[in-house]
């Protein structure tokens, strides 16, 4: 018996490691992941005949590919029935898009916005969390009776922490797609992670890589159209998406060096890259450059020096190979276009940070920078996206997309090298360097740290001589559920606004002065019941603000761009003097803004605030105008909670104004020109 136990071990173990070996050996840790969306949209002419075309150049080719088909791919019969004829290279997985078909089936109100692309619509997030686990059993319950089986992938341009946590421990999700970062195209914006770099994603944040293994989700994110790291971070059309479009125009060589770039190891423990193409598009698309893209592919394949994995096998390398936390991963690359410069990225658990160094005149700028925490949560994680747009943004110091002043100079001069390898780098110039290490950015060379960094509590900044090391802290500035304040409750604010109320504290007030100064003119007893006459409406104010006040959230959203706020030239803030008395929220405490308390704008800020509701209630621009001038304000802060979307009114333009920051929370714009 103990033979035949062990004989099994050592099979069950032979086959594992064969498995796994087969995976990354001989390729020296470089991959190269397809991966195939599959929906029916509106303008698809016949899904079938679509995936029927995308699937020969595959097989052409020789290449393994990941599927991941929508709930409305899974229920048609004729498409499953051609699925299941793939090849065994081939890997099903689940394209976690929301439609009307599957809300249905859920039992789930589909948000119709009358387009199915709005971020309400399709994503998850636009849901509350209990409308996401029906939505995800039914999908899932629908895979494994269409294909006898959980799958291990999934994908979505967004899926959120919740929802991944979800499926990661109940259905055994190891690999997610997501979208690489992106500022505004097709109004998702995803902002802040790894840049095009896998990673393990925090169980707060999807687009945060876990800090630590408490907040670890055992799941791979990979990153669908990875950008160019220098034109892309200003355009995401340089990718290997868009790049053959009109706007950008460039060859399938150019595919190639994205290819090599991402793909191959270079300074770092590993390269991977996503590649692939919608199945939604009409099947002469499948054609031209796709079939141009896939020829690329399998040469590369054939060269022996890329693996072409499927999205399970990559996770399980990576899974097996990274088994804690993800490893920094460095891109360095001179302008793949062939201007004069070269981008620099690095990114650890900790923090990320982009550079562009210019050869000429030897300037270099830090284009982003920003920090990783293990209780940092993503906005729709308890809260439901309402809008039709996706912001997902990670908090900054420096993003010269966000706002074009958001950089940090440094005069180092001429860039003489870069060395290291697989988690520290330094970058050496003729006046000063800079270091990258997974827990801190060391900078050499003279050089006073920025008002961003040192006001920061979720940093910490030492500075010795030439030397500045700035190092992120484990625990973001406020707790993940954000911060409470307190004040009067919605009903006791009314009370006090009233009329009849202001008419009787005034002649109370009359009555008690009187009668004080009466009694103070008698005896020292008659001066003692003075004193307790006046010192009782007092008592009785105070007991009664406080069984009248009520705690409030301000989210960490929110407190986001008030910091941002706090370190801005001083000047007059104007907010929304509005209240939202029936507006619904899934936080466990009702949102400041929706009672128009908003004294934390101050607070957190560091502004003085004004109140006014003129402005947004104006009838013409003109009208808005004018009366935004006479309030001599600097900033407009703006607030947003699910349903409660505060906007500006009409055109920046009307009001000479412009956004320099924005979250899916808040939003800060100043007036152009100091003006």
């Amino acid at each position: 018996m103990r033979r035949v136990l062990f004989a099994s071990s050592l099979f069950l173990w032979l086959t594992v490691f064969t498995a796994v070996d087969k995976v990354y050996a001989g390729n020296d840790s470089q991959f190269i992941t397809l991966v195939n969306p599959v929906r029916i949209s509106r303008y698809t002419k016949s899904s079938l005949g679509s995936l029927k075309s995308q699937y020969a150049v595959i097989s052409k080719n020789g290449l393994p590919a990941t599927w991941l088909l929508t709930y409305d791919i899974i229920i048609d019969d004729e498409i499953v029935s051609f699925v299941r004829n793939f090849s065994a290279s081939q890997e099903l997985g689940i394209f976690l898009e929301v439609t009307s078909e599957l809300s249905k089936k859920a039992d789930v109100e589909y948000n119709d916005t009358g387009y199915w692309h709005h971020a309400t619509s399709v994503f998850l997030s636009g849901y509350p969390q209990e409308e996401r686990i029906k939505l995800i059993d039914t999908v899932f319950e629908e895979f494994k009776k269409r294909f006898g089986y959980y799958p291990a992938s999934v994908g979505s341009w967004w899926t959120d922490s919740f929802s991944l946590e979800y499926m990661s421990k109940k259905y055994g999700v190891n690999s997610n797609l997501t979208v690489a970062d992106q500022f505004a195209t097709d109004g998702y914006q995803v902002w802040g992670q790894y840049w095009s770099t896998p990673f393990y994603p925090s169980k707060h944040h999807s687009g945060i890589p876990a800090r630590n293994l408490d907040v670890k989700l055992d799941v791979v994110n990979m990153q669908w159209a990875p950008r160019d790291p220098l034109n892309g971070y200003y355009s995401s059309l340089y990718s290997t998406q868009d790049y053959h479009l009109g706007e950008v125009g460039q060859p399938t060589e150019y595919f190639e060096k994205l290819i090599n770039l991402y793909g191959k190891r270079g300074k770092n423990k590993f390269g991977q890259i996503v590649v692939g193409l919608e199945g939604d598009l009409e099947s002469g698309a499948y054609g031209g450059e796709f079939e141009n893209q896939m020829e690329v592919v399998s040469k590369l394949q054939d060269s022996g020096k890329f693996e072409i994995s499927t999205m399970k096998d990559f996770s399980n390398w990576y899974r097996n190979t990274f088994p804690d936390l993800s490893p920094s991963h460095l891109i360095e690359t001179d302008d793949l276009l062939g201007e004069d410069k070269k981008a620099i990225w690095y990114q650890s658990p900790a923090y990320r940070v982009g550079l562009v160094h210019d050869y000429e005149s030897g300037k270099t700028k830090i284009i982003d920078f920003r920090s990783y925490h293990s209780d940092f949560q993503e906005p729709y994680y308890t809260s439901p996206n309402s809008e039709f747009t996706l912001s997902i943004y990670i908090p900054s110091y420096f993003d010269e997309i966000s706002n074009p002043e958001d950089i940090w100079e440094l005069d180092f001069g001429k860039l003489n090298s870069l060395n290291g390898d697989d988690d520290e780098y330094a970058l050496t110039f003729e006046k000063g360097s800079i270091e990258f290490r997974p827990e801190k950015l060391i900078i050499k060379g003279g050089v006073e740290v920025p008002e961003i960094l040192s006001q920061s509590d979720a940093l910490v900044i030492k500075k010795s001589n030439d030397t500045i090391e700035v190092s992120p802290r484990e625990n973001w500035i406020v707790p993940k559920e954000g911060v409470g304040v307190f004040a009067l409750t919605l009903e006791a604010t009314h009370l006090l606004g009233g009329k009849k109320i202001r008419l009787l504290l005034l002649i109370s007030a009359i009555v008690i002065f009187s009668a004080s100064f009466v009694l103070f003119r008698k005896s020292a007893g008659f001066k003692l019941i003075a004193v307790l006459i006046v010192a009782f409406p007092v008592i009785a104010g105070g007991n009664w603000y406080k069984t009248n006040t009520t705690e409030y959230l301000v989210s960490q959203g929110e407190i986001d761009a008030l910091f941002r706020l706090s370190v801005l030239p001083v000047g007059k803030v104007l907010v929304y003097d509005n209240e939202c008395l029936q507006c619904e929220y899934h936080t466990d405490i009702k949102p400041a803004i929706f009672a128009n308390k908003r004294k934390y704008v101050q607070e957190y800020g560091k502004h003085p605030i004004v109140y006014n509701a003129s402005v947004f209630d104006a009838k013409t621009q003109d009208m808005a105008r004018e009366e935004f001038e006479k309030l001599n304000a600097k900033y407009i802060y703006l607030s947003k909670y699910e349903e409660y979307i505060e906007k500006i009114p009409f055109s920046p333009g009307d009001l000479n104004i412009e956004k320099i920051y924005g979250n899916a929370n808040a939003e800060i714009w100043r007036v152009k020109n100091g003006t």
